[in-house]
C-alpha cells in the first residue's frame, strides 16, 4: 500500500492524473490509510484546478462544419440504391446477360461493389 501511495505522488507531480487516481485507489483497497485518502482529496484539487487554468473562454463561436450543412449523398445516388434494392434479378442488378460468363459476373460484381462501397456512396 506504501509503495503504491509514492507511485501516485510521482505521478501527482508529473500531473499524470488518471495514473495518479488509480494508484492512490489500489492503495486505499490493499490497506485503508488516512494518507491516501487526504492524497485522493488534494488530487482532485490539483486536477480541479490545472482544467480551469486549462479553460480559456473562446474568442469566437464556433462555426458549423460543413458536413452538417450538406448531405453526404446525391439524389442520384439515392435513386441508384433504391433502384437496386427493388430488384430481384441478379443478372438485372448487375446488368449483365443470363448467358454472361463467370468473368464478366465477377467484373460486373467488382465494378457495383466499387460504386456502391460506404467510404464512395453514403446514400442511405
Amino acid at each position: 500500500a506504501e509503495k503504491c501511495i509514492q507511485i501516485g505522488l510521482k505521478a501527482m507531480e508529473s500531473k499524470d492524473w488518471l495514473k495518479a487516481e488509480r494508484m492512490l485507489d489500489k492503495s486505499l483497497k490493499l490497506q485503508h490509510t488516512n494518507k491516501a485518502q487526504n492524497l485522493l482529496y488534494k488530487l482532485d484539487t490539483m486536477r480541479r484546478r490545472d482544467n480551469s487554468e486549462k479553460e480559456e473562454p473562446p474568442t469566437s463561436p464556433p462555426s458549423p462544419s460543413p458536413e452538417a450543412e450538406k448531405p453526404k449523398f446525391s439524389p442520384e445516388q439515392v435513386s441508384r440504391c433504391n433502384k437496386i434494392l427493388k430488384m430481384k434479378d441478379y443478372y438485372e442488378i448487375l446488368e449483365v446477360p443470363k448467358q454472361a460468363t463467370e468473368d464478366d459476373i465477377k467484373r460486373a460484381y467488382k465494378k457495383l461493389a466499387i460504386r456502391f462501397h460506404p467510404d464512395k456512396n453514403h446514400a442511405p
